[in-house]
């Protein structure tokens, strides 16, 4: 997004990209790419620093107080790169696997001044809530990440397992397409004491094999609701 700004010593022109278009909970940041530049001669960074901030409201009440970050930017090109945080209280207050599309603005103020010099709308994103809906087999809750996965993008798969008993020892099997790696499965080691087995695939086979056997720690509480091993994994 570009916009041109003017003050009686600065005359500057924005550009703004949002790198992060669509942000969800599971990686909740916003993160937007700025460029100052001299008004008049388009391709010449301006020489003083300055701040360029970035807002955003809330998303289901616009009464309520928004978000704003910030980045410096630097004389030398005049770049600088905004990283937004969205809060838990955001997300609580879109239903479970809802989306909701908000304006992003952008402003700009020289070092040393309180004034705006320019602002601007900089586009739209979208919010995207994890539906935290899992696959239950047989009293084990397996949940999947909600967002678009890229390649070479490490994801953890939360495994719950809930019993009439109190666990004292499990093994959990993993099996995953050859184009995804298991690169560890984790237990809270103050409840368990484990120990990893991961196989190589046979030839023949589609899958990639890893395990994890686990008994109770000595002086922790049996459970009838056990947390498994957080899987994590690779997309190759």
């Amino acid at each position: 997004s570009n916009s041109n700004g003017n003050s009686a010593m600065v005359s500057v022109r924005t550009e703004v990209h949002l790198l992060t278009p669509t942000v969800y909970e599971e990686l909740p940041q916003l993160v937007a790419a700025v460029r100052i530049l001299d008004a008049v001669l388009p391709l010449t960074p301006p020489v003083a620093q300055g701040m360029g901030i970035v807002t955003l409201p809330h998303p289901t009440n616009p009464a309520l107080p928004g978000l704003s970050a910030s980045c410096t930017v630097v004389p030398e090109n005049g770049l600088c790169t905004v990283q937004m945080m969205i809060p838990a209280g955001f997300w609580q207050s879109l239903v479970a696997g809802a989306s909701v599309s908000l304006q992003v603005d952008f402003a700009f103020v020289p070092a040393g001044s309180t004034d705006t010099v320019t602002s601007s709308s900089v586009g739209s994103v979208q919010l995207v809530r994890t539906l935290r809906s899992a696959a239950a087999v047989l009293g084990v809750f397996v949940q999947s990440p909600d967002r678009l996965l890229h390649v070479g993008e490490d994801f953890d798969v939360p495994v719950q397992a809930r019993t009439t008993l109190a666990v004292r020892s499990f093994r959990l099997r993993v099996e995953v397409p050859q184009s995804v790696s298991v690169v560890q499965l984790l237990a809270d080691t103050a409840q368990w004491s484990c120990a990893l087995q991961v196989g190589s695939s046979p030839a023949a086979s589609a899958t990639y094999p890893a395990a994890i056997a686990c008994v109770l720690s000595e002086g922790a509480l049996q459970q009838a609701s056990t947390t498994l091993p957080a899987t994590t994994v690779e997309v190759e």
